[in-house]
Order: structure tokens, then C-alpha cells, then sequence
């Protein structure tokens, strides 16, 4: 079951709706939103401009993984994705990957067309690298994420 209905008609390829194309989100409110819904149901509030403030709250209780079995790792995941919707952080929900995307960050960023899907609208794209700054500054190895001498520390 899907929270909202991903398939809507491909009026480009076919002008007489026959055939169906994927949206990846939903923006509310649509086109000036700064809520998104991804297509897994995922709600984020991406209004709040970065802080030096907001980063700190956001470093203080950076959830630590109880070991690092898959069941451990998926745990985590799910914890830190809750800790970065509170802060207004995006990080792309698992569900939501795409196989096909050959992005090197896993996901895209650009207006949607009638032709081609984007997970994220192009009007968060300042916001990304301060997202990516504050996601690897949380789980490098002095936030002690993960078991020290694991073989996920070591890999961070």
C-alpha cells in the first residue's frame, strides 16, 4: 500500500493518459512547499535555514547503533532518520533508492518534467551540502556511532 498515489497519467508520452509515470514526492503546498512527502511516506519539514545553533542541537544526540549485525545497522538507521527529520535534515529514506539512479549521492535534486523524475525539487539544492556536512560529521568515528574497532568504524 502507498501513502499517495505514485502513478499519474504520462500526458507527454501518451496525450490521451493511457499510459502511467512514477512521482518520487509530494510538496506541500504544491510548488512552494517546504514540506515533502517522499513516495515512501516519509514527511519532511525543510523550511529552517542552516545555524550554527541548529547543527550543534543536531550533534548532540546523534544515536549510537547497539552493535553492527544488519538488525543492529537497520535500527540505527531507522533512529538516525528520525533524528534528522527533527532537525530538518534530509537524508534519503531507504525505501525511496532507485536502482537506476546512477547519481554518486544516490539520489537527484532538479525540476521535475513530464519526461524525467527527481527525488528532491531543485529549490533545495543550496541546502544539500550542509545536510551531507552535518550527516558525516555525525557519524564520523569521534561520535563513536558504531562500536569502536568494528569493522563499520573502521570503514568510517
Amino acid at each position: 500500500m502507498s501513502p499517495f498515489n505514485t502513478d499519474i497519467p504520462n500526458l507527454t508520452a501518451d496525450p490521451l493518459g493511457s499510459t502511467n509515470r512514477k512521482i518520487l514526492y509530494c510538496q506541500y503546498p504544491p510548488t512552494i512547499g517546504n514540506q515533502i512527502i517522499t513516495c515512501n511516506g516519509k514527511l519532511f519539514q525543510l523550511a529552517s535555514q542552516p545555524s550554527d545553533k541548529t547543527k550543534k542541537a543536531f550533534l548532540a544526540n546523534v544515536p549510537s547503533a547497539a552493535g553492527t549485525t544488519p538488525k543492529d545497522v537497520w535500527n540505527w538507521y531507522s533512529m538516525f532518520l528520525i533524528h534528522t527529520k527533527a532537525h530538518n535534515i534530509y537524508i534519503h529514506p531507504y525505501y525511496c533508492f532507485r536502482k537506476s539512479e546512477d547519481h554518486p549521492r544516490g539520489f537527484t535534486c532538479a525540476e521535475d518534467s513530464d519526461t524525467e523524475q527527481f527525488d528532491l525539487p531543485l529549490k533545495f539544492e543550496h541546502l544539500l551540502v550542509y545536510w551531507s556536512n552535518s550527516i558525516i560529521t555525525a557519524i564520523s568515528k569521534d561520535y563513536n556511532i558504531f562500536p569502536k574497532e568494528s569493522h563499520i568504524w573502521k570503514t568510517i
